[in-house]
């Protein structure tokens, strides 16, 4: 008997224009699924084809309907629609019964909160909903719901649940390729396939390793001990060192433990192993240059580094771009390097990667750091849009001198190898770049606009408030009356939305975060004993300041 497939729903229609954005982001997400499935060679049977489309058709009603309240609710943002008190956990006590409880099941490093913690109850596309925030009626249930801009981490560079990649595990089972199993011993076809496409992503022609483990933590780990390793070769007898700028995150999975940012090195020195990382270096700017180089060259005179771990944009110091010039020398440096080897750079795209800020890994900008020799690359989260997942292109010379850099984890090469392959197949489409692009200049015209200081490239933005309270009161600010939750650096506003939103969407949330950093900054007065007051209460809500005032862990992700 056949079986049919039908699926019925109530269809909204939409604005013409925004029909138009989503059928591009849908008919590109369905010529990369479409190549990536002819790359990997499967060849579904018409029943199969029909589970799938009913499968992707639902997703992309679902993603629709997720772009669309997006933008209705960034129009009310604008118009000052959007305050709700129970957005905070201090106004919403069934949230905050959910946060106790994961106070009891989880470790204190692992809940990295936001605002005191934000109990999540689901998310799509840009948006995510708060347990416990909604309120009475129809315009009521949408209360909860807020615009996430806070990293490239939890608002995904495709949004939640994006289409094209919800279905690769669907297709995988159908062909037999969806069970786990431990890579190095029997690596499938299609995982061979996949490690051969995101090699021919490296760009330059050195003979590099593909490796990927769960997350950024154990690859940037991998790469810590990679390179360890092979400064040993490089300086016999010693234990030479990956330079790290100080303050920032680089790692800490394995036994690389000093690349955390969690007190785990203490523990290391305390037993007197070896240290991986040394925080030694300042921020990478032109102000810097002359120090930052000094520092390197003198650490390799002595032994003492073997290699460089840097981000094109410094995120966890405020969204800072590496000066170019001391990018230029840096390289120089390496590649002179000591002994008769040059010496390798690591460089981190886990936050600005796979579109963000440019067409993959975010150094085409970079021409002598792209060329480099010893360049080794790492990535995360957006590599698949959040899914547990992390891949690093070593260069097999850096390689083979280390301990052995084994896949053993089963999550390392099957679903989520695919659905990587799958997203760097989408967003390097030219139709994707051009909305990218276009967000991005609308980022910068509002900004501009509003007179305030914005850092960062394309959709990697910080914008610079000058102290760690005024930004902890914005944020609460911000969610509370806008809806809008953003990520906290120091002294500086993380803002880095979904990449597929509607231009509309993007100039609203933009306007309205904006507008809500120069309502924070005019109208709230901070005492001496670093308590706030609003002058203005119908302008900052006195439930934001309540919210600011009782609050005992602001953002975790404040360094």
């Amino acid at each position: 008997m056949e079986r049919q497939f039908n699926l019925t729903a109530r269809e909204r229609r939409l604005p013409e224009e925004l029909q138009m954005h989503v059928n591009v982001i849908f008919e590109t997400g369905r010529r990369s699924l479409k190549s990536v499935i002819n790359n990997l060679g499967i060849d579904l049977t018409p029943t199969e084809q029909a589970i799938i489309e009913a499968q992707l058709a639902q997703s992309e009603r679902l993603y629709a309907g997720a772009i669309r309240l997006a933008y209705i609710l960034s129009d009310d943002s604008t118009k000052g629609k959007r305050f709700n008190p129970k957005r905070s956990v201090w106004f919403n006590l069934e949230g905050a019964r959910w946060i106790e409880r994961a106070r009891n099941v989880f470790t204190s490093p692992t809940l990295v909160w936001q605002l005191d913690g934000i109990p999540l109850l689901r998310q799509r596309g840009g948006l995510k909903e708060i347990f416990g925030a909604s309120n009475q009626g129809l315009k009521g249930h949408f209360d909860g719901i807020f615009h996430d801009v806070l990293g490239s981490a939890t608002s995904l560079n495709l949004g939640a649940e994006f289409p094209a990649s919800s279905v690769i595990q669907s297709i995988l089972s159908f062909d037999g390729r969806g069970d786990n199993f431990c890579l190095p011993y029997h690596p499938g076809i299609h995982q061979i396939i996949a490690a051969e496409y995101f090699k021919s992503l490296y760009p330059n022609p050195e003979e590099v390793y593909f490796f990927s483990e769960s997350s950024g933590t154990a690859v940037n780990s991998a790469a810590i001990e990679a390179v360890c390793a092979y400064g040993e070769s490089v300086f016999p007898g010693k234990n030479p060192r990956v330079l790290q700028i100080d303050g920032t995150w680089c790692g800490g999975l394995g036994t690389a433990k000093e690349g955390t940012g969690f007190g785990v090195a203490k523990q290391v020195e305390n037993r007197g192993g070896p240290l991986w990382v040394d925080r030694c270096l300042p921020v990478p700017t032109a102000e810097n240059k002359e120090l930052f180089l000094k520092i390197v060259k003198e650490k390799i005179a002595n032994g003492e580094a073997t290699d460089v771990i840097l981000e094109p944009i410094v995120g966890d110091a405020g969204i800072v771009p590496a000066d170019h010039q001391l990018v230029k020398e840096l390289v120089e440096v390496l590649r002179e390097g000591t002994n008769g080897y040059s010496l390798p750079i690591i460089i981190d795209t886990v936050q600005q990667g796979t579109g963000r800020t440019g067409f993959y890994w975010r150094i085409d900008h970079l021409p002598e750091l792209a060329s480099y020799s010893h360049l080794v690359l790492t990535t995360a989260k957006s590599a698949l849009n959040g899914q547990p997942y992390g891949m690093m292109l070593i260069p097999k010379k850096i390689a083979e001198k280390a301990y052995p850099l084994s896949m053993i984890t089963t999550n390392s090469g099957n679903g989520g190898l695919i659905r990587a392959m799958l997203v760097a197949e989408f967003v390097t489409q030219p139709k994707i770049q051009q909305i990218i692009d276009e967000n991005a200049q609308i980022i910068d015209e509002v900004a501009q606009k509003f007179g305030l200081n914005l850092r960062g490239l394309r959709m990697n933005r910080g914008i610079d408030v000058g102290s760690k309270e005024l930004m902890e009161l914005i944020q609460w600010h911000l969610l509370i009356k806008y809806g809008i939750l953003v990520g906290a650096l120091p002294g500086v506003i993380r803002f880095q939305p979904m990449l597929l939103e509607y231009p509309e969407t993007i100039k609203n949330i933009t306007e309205a975060t904006c507008r809500g950093i120069l309502e924070v900054m005019e109208n709230v007065k901070l005492t001496s004993d670093e308590t706030a007051v609003t002058l203005s209460p119908e302008i900052v809500p006195q439930e934001v300041i309540n919210s600011f005032n009782s609050s005992k862990n602001p953002s975790g992700l404040n360094r």
